[in-house]
């Protein structure tokens, strides 16, 4: 979210995050970017109001400009994955490899089991609910070592990760594992240092 003028027209149109009615002391915009891992570098962007929310505005992003993600593996969080925005990715000719929440149903593939690298196929719903609209994923989950302030014992927590990439040989699990790890350097880096930059 970026801080914009305070007009009323910008309050009109683009709106305030997190906060009721005027009460905010800027409107906001919302940018949601693509950022590449190598050299931190932006690909493209696409704006919204404040309102917007974020899956909505990368699935039009890829919808528009799906030479964004054509022939490109796409990362991130798991306020993100979802059917239609994983499709729309897939539709533009990318993949994707993303964090899932702990409440999202991931079932073993009927007729699947555990493949030699520690990941399963399993499957996103439909929006519709339907069996024949399901999105078919692998799932990899490893466990992180969270470390704990005050000398308490460090906990360990599973993380669930999905990706697009069906073959567990040309994508092992480890390697899904790290390319999902270089989100952090290439969005939360970038992002950081561009809100520095932004006036």
């Amino acid at each position: 979210l970026v801080n914009l003028a305070d007009t009323p027209q910008n309050r009109a149109f683009f709106g305030c995050a997190g906060t009721e009615g005027d009460s905010s002391p800027f409107p906001q915009l919302r940018i949601v970017a693509l950022t590449a891992r190598v050299g931190r570098a932006m690909t493209g962007a696409i704006l919204g109001s404040s309102h917007a929310g974020e899956q909505t505005l990368l699935k039009r992003l890829a919808r528009r400009r799906p030479d964004l993600f054509a022939g490109r593996v796409t990362c991130f969080d798991r306020n993100f994955p979802g059917h239609e925005l994983i499709t729309a990715i897939l539709d533009a000719g990318g993949h994707v490899i993303a964090r899932v929440s702990a409440t999202v149903a991931l079932p073993l593939a009927e007729g699947g089991g555990w493949l030699p690298d520690g990941s399963r196929l399993t499957w996103l719903n439909a929006p519709s609910g339907k069996k024949a609209g399901r999105l078919p994923v692998r799932v990899t989950e490893h466990n992180a070592v969270m470390p704990s302030g005050g000398g308490k014992e460090e906990v360990s927590e599973t993380c669930t990760v999905i990706t697009t990439l069906p073959d567990h040989q040309a994508a092992p699990a480890d390697q899904v594992r790290d390319a999902y790890l270089t989100r952090w350097s290439a969005s939360e880096t970038t992002f950081g240092e561009d809100k520095a930059t932004i006036t």
